[in-house]
Order: C-alpha cells, then sequence, then structure tokens
C-alpha cells in the first residue's frame, strides 16, 4: 500500500504545480492586458488633450472674429486673428477621391528623415520622432480599408502629404 500512497501523493503534487503554473500564466497574460489597456488609455487621454486645445483654440477666433466682423476689434487687431487662423492651418486635412484617401498636414520645425508614415489595414499611422525627442504618433482611420503598401508620401517643405489607395475586393479577402 505504500507504493500506491507515493503514487497517489505524487499525482497531487504534479496536479498542484500544473494548478499554480496555470495560475502563474493567466496571471501574467492579465498583468500583460492591464499594461497594453493602461498604455492606450494614455495615448486616448493625450490624443483628447491636443482636440480639447485645438477646439479652445477655434472657440478663441470664432470670438475673436465675431467682435471682428461687429465692429468690436480695430484692423491693427486683425493680426492676432490671422496669426490664430494661421496656427490651425496646421491641423491635418483629409479628403476621398474615387480610389483612395489623401491626408495632409503641415509640419513645422520637423525634418524629413524624423517622420515615419506606415500603412495598416484600416488607416494611415504617422510618426515623428528625432533622436532628441521623444516620438509622437498618429492614427488616421480611413473609412474603408486601404492597401498598406499602396501608400504614396510627398514631403515639400513643411508640407506633408499621403495618398492611400483604397483596398479592392481581393486585398480584403487576403487579410
Amino acid at each position: 500500500m505504500d507504493l500506491m500512497e507515493s503514487f497517489s501523493t505524487l499525482g497531487n503534487d504534479v496536479m498542484l504545480f500544473s494548478t499554480l503554473v496555470i495560475v502563474l500564466v493567466l496571471v501574467v497574460l492579465a498583468m500583460n492586458q492591464r499594461f497594453k489597456y493602461q498604455k492606450l488609455k494614455e495615448n486616448v487621454d493625450e490624443g483628447m488633450k491636443r482636440v480639447n486645445e485645438q477646439d479652445g483654440l477655434i472657440k478663441k477666433l470664432e470670438n475673436d472674429l465675431r467682435e471682428y466682423v461687429m465692429g468690436g476689434k480695430s484692423l491693427r487687431e486683425w493680426k492676432i486673428v490671422k496669426q490664430q487662423i494661421d496656427e490651425l492651418s496646421d491641423l491635418p486635412s483629409f479628403s476621398e477621391t474615387e480610389d483612395g484617401y489623401i491626408l495632409k498636414m503641415h509640419l513645422s520645425m520637423t525634418k524629413k528623415d524624423d517622420v515615419r508614415v506606415s500603412g495598416v489595414k484600416n488607416g494611415i499611422k504617422v510618426v515623428i520622432g528625432s533622436k532628441d525627442e521623444p516620438p509622437l504618433s498618429a492614427f488616421y482611420a480611413t473609412p474603408r480599408d486601404i492597401d498598406p503598401n499602396g501608400l504614396k508620401v510627398t514631403y515639400k517643405g513643411n508640407s506633408l502629404e499621403i495618398r492611400a489607395t483604397k483596398a479592392t475586393g481581393e486585398e480584403e479577402k487576403k487579410e
């Protein structure tokens, strides 16, 4: 009976060890997911902060234009309004063509080598960063899938233009 008790104890030990390994793997997976969601939340919060800043600039511009049109501001103060319009012109513009999408943006004080553009199935990712600064990234979702390899990037002066080709039916089926 000692041999049977030894096998029984060994079986219980193996089961306990297996259970501990499974629990450990689940804890590691849960921690990994939490880290991913935390990073995602930070990116969303940063994006919302930028949207709110731009919204504030737009509201200030609207008020200044309203005052100017109503006669509350002199022509000398038009320079301030013009400066606000110029700052807002740095916002990206997104348009659709028959066969693709065009993303245009003004990147002041950015070198061509510091800009990296990549396409994914459902959008365009733009990363801007140099060796001296942490990278900033933005993702521009497209209404329809695009061909990730069909991007045409043009960078002249401080203007970046990205043309993305819409995915054909065959490319969508491959994904």
